[in-house]
């Protein structure tokens, strides 16, 4: 009878911290329709190769260490300069 109700405490004070972290902190959106200011991309083409590059202002970066990075703007938008990198074997 203990464990049960203790059990279900957990459940509702996790909900309720995830409830006002959402609150806080929206989830970023993707941008692919609209025009975000903050990012400006340039096409450089180097010995047939095309390279983008990305000039970046007024956001945030957010990396997990080298395989994943993010860019996310003031406006809260994923841009197109986040990327993933997997290394196959």
């Amino acid at each position: 009878m203990y464990r049960a109700i203790k059990k279900k405490l957990k459940i509702i004070y996790k909900k309720n911290i995830e409830f006002f972290f959402f609150l806080l902190y929206p989830a970023p959106k993707i941008n692919n329709n609209k025009k975000d200011w903050s990012e400006k991309i340039f096409d450089i083409k180097i010995e047939k190769n095309l390279y983008s590059l990305f000039e970046l202002t007024k956001g945030r970066i957010f990396t997990d260490g080298n395989d994943t990075t993010a860019y996310i703007s003031k406006n809260n938008h994923i841009s197109k300069a986040s990327l993933q990198y997997k290394k196959f074997d």
